[in-house]
């Protein structure tokens, strides 16, 4: 079995992207209480769901 290493760089981007995503969760700027979550305003998802076709 070859070992697999990820690279330096996206290395970086993900631990940055976490540090990010924590930042934004901490000091309250990426709330998602305010998103909506009712499929009457996502018809799609309720097609794939019931199984009926438009």
């Amino acid at each position: 079995m070859t070992s697999f290493r990820y690279a330096a760089g996206q290395m970086a981007v993900h631990w940055l992207a976490a540090a990010v995503v924590l930042f934004l969760l901490l000091t309250g700027t990426l709330v998602l209480e305010d998103t909506p979550n009712t499929a009457h305003l996502r018809p799609c998802v309720t097609a794939l769901r019931t199984g009926s076709a438009r």
